[in-house]
């Protein structure tokens, strides 16, 4: 009973109103996004390295110069690590707080989305779609994890969002606002927030023959805006790292990801089709449908005015995912996280696919429909098959030789897809689309957010580095030590010690290290401890143990005291 069609037929009165709906999604992102979101300890490694990075800028007070290990960070810009700071200085210093720019990014995303839909389709299309990105594990995975990914994807959406309204209503001071939101993309990710957005609206306006729409006097406005908000920065970084930091984000981290494979992240040419089929499950079920309804609006000549205004919508949307993933096929590095300013575009073509479904306005074949509510029972079969298969063996492929705690404990969450898929087509069967709809959303936004509140929690048994810098002193910050890892490192060890971490390459370094009149404490594998103590007859305390799970192996604390 929660969704209508805009423009025909009746819906409750109470959603209507547009604060209504705004009202729902914002309770709706609350209780997906934010339960349990620091639960987890940091990720490595991308968690790590950011977390830390903006804790060092606090500290140094320098909110100029990124820095991990207090050396020199060119791996991204500097928003994600304002917000971050700003989130410490509100909550502490905790996985929360490094998470939280994230989970806004996402509230941010999801009204972007929810506007867009708006304007294309109307106010049903806008909130359901807003409803199945809320639902979707790569949007909601984004909102919890502590990158600049979920900027970088609100970024995109406002800024197709201020395109479509301005070439609806065919004024080209939407130049100026999209100047200003990918300023603001270019500090959270660097020049994709400007190159994706860009690509695609011209491709569009090419294939609507209308590419005359970008040739404004606002475009020389746009310009000046986006270096505005983006310019100061990056002059600011170059001049106080002598244009080290530029040569090290665009040369390396930018066309050196798409030239070659960086850190063995590579994949075949249908590695994003895969990463869709997951990243927008329980909803990627019904891709046949949505596929389907959007060749029909596309290639349907036969179209009132109404109609063609639709049209434009939906090459915009297909424009934007053809686009990404195309661009990041060819990209050498590929890794799921960048396709993630698609998932706005599929959540609103399928929302349009399913309440046409409702209303009756495209014929599906019969059995379409049905394969998706089934396909929606054996998602929730396997997640619940296969965290029981995880926690119990040890030889399956990735995860030979480790053991996640308690994962069985959390195959319950696979029984909501089956039941949401099983009640969906029981409701079906008996013609009862508008209940269907609303079980197919409840049931996967509850998937999604049983898995938000979740969070890998499990996985901090087996996640070395926060249990490892709890066997240090309690009083290490205000001593004289050193710390330093041999063999072994993962990036937010150094966010736990609030200290540097020093690299010891060699044996000899161990040894020396080790011999070192003030106190140290060092990291490294068990069995490489082991086998250094025995050939160099090293004596060292060795205080506590940790298994890491990324290594699959045990981490010792050693120390000379």
């Amino acid at each position: 009973m929660l969704f209508w069609p805009a423009k025909e037929g009746l819906m409750l009165k109470v959603f209507k109103n547009p604060a209504i709906q705004i009202a729902c999604l914002l309770v709706a992102w609350a209780l997906v996004c934010l339960p349990n979101l620091g639960i987890s300890s940091l990720w490595d490694i991308d968690e790590g390295n950011n977390a830390e990075a903006a804790y060092e800028m606090m500290e140094s007070g320098n909110w100029i110069v990124p820095t991990y290990n207090y050396n020199l960070r060119v791996d991204k810009p500097a928003l994600l690590y304002w917000l971050q700071i700003a989130s410490y200085n509100i909550f502490g210093v905790n996985e929360f707080a490094a998470r939280f720019p994230s989970a806004l990014g996402g509230l941010f995303s999801l009204f972007a989305t929810y506007a867009l839909a708006t304007i294309m389709f109307g106010a049903s299309t806008g909130f359901f779609a807003g409803l199945i990105l809320l639902a979707m594990p790569a949007w909601a995975g984004s909102a919890h994890f502590a990158n600049p990914d979920s900027l970088l994807n609100a970024c995109v959406a406002w800024s197709f969002f201020v395109f479509f309204k301005g070439y609806q209503n065919n004024n080209s001071t939407w130049l100026l606002w999209g100047g200003i939101i990918t300023g603001i993309g270019m500090l959270a990710k660097g020049p994709i927030a400007l190159a994706l957005p860009l690509l695609i609206i011209l491709l569009f306006l090419l294939w609507e023959r209308q590419p005359q729409r970008l040739l404004s006097i606002h475009l020389l406005g746009a310009l000046f805006l986006f270096f505005l908000v983006a310019g100061p920065w990056y002059i600011w970084v170059g001049v106080e790292t002598k244009f080290q930091w530029h040569r090290g984000f665009f040369f390396t981290h930018n066309l050196g990801r798409f030239s070659t494979a960086m850190e063995n992240h590579s994949g075949p040419w249908f590695y994003y089709l895969l990463i869709i089929a997951i990243g927008s499950a329980p909803w990627s079920a019904f891709i046949g449908m949505t596929f389907l309804n959007a060749k029909k609006e596309l290639f349907n000549t036969a179209a009132s005015s109404n109609t063609i205004t639709d049209r434009s919508a939906i090459r915009l949307l297909a424009t934007w995912i053809a686009v990404v993933l195309v661009f990041f096929s060819i990209s050498s590095t590929k890794l799921p996280n960048y396709i993630l300013p698609l998932y706005p575009a599929i959540a609103i073509l399928t929302s349009r696919a399913m309440l046409a479904w409702k209303n009756e306005t495209h014929a599906y074949p019969n059995w379409l429909p049905k394969t998706g509510m089934l396909i929606l029972v054996f998602i929730g079969i396997i997640t619940s098959l296969g965290m029981i298969l995880v926690s119990t063996q040890a030889d399956i492929s990735w995860i030979k030789g480790r053991k996640i705690p308690k994962l069985e404990q959390m195959a319950f969450i696979g029984f909501i897809p089956i039941m949401c898929g099983t009640f969906a087509l029981v409701l079906a069967a008996k013609k009862n689309r508008i209940a269907t709809l609303a079980i197919l959303c409840l049931g996967s936004i509850g998937f999604t957010g049983a898995l938000g509140a979740w969070n890998g929690s499990n996985l901090n048994e087996i996640k070395a580095p926060k249990m490892l810098s709890q066997l240090l002193p309690e009083d290490h910050l205000t001593r004289e030590i050193v710390i330093a890892t041999h063999d072994w490192f993962q990036p937010s060890i150094t966010f736990y010690c609030k200290r540097q971490i020093n690299t010891l390459i060699s044996e000899e370094e161990v040894k020396q290290f080790l011999e070192q009149p003030i106190p140290v404490y060092i990291f490294m594998p068990e069995k490489k401890w082991d086998a250094i103590a025995l050939k160099h007859s090293l004596r060292a305390k060795k205080i506590g143990q940790a298994t890491d799970f990324y290594r699959n192996c045990n981490v010792v604390l050693l120390t000379n005291q």
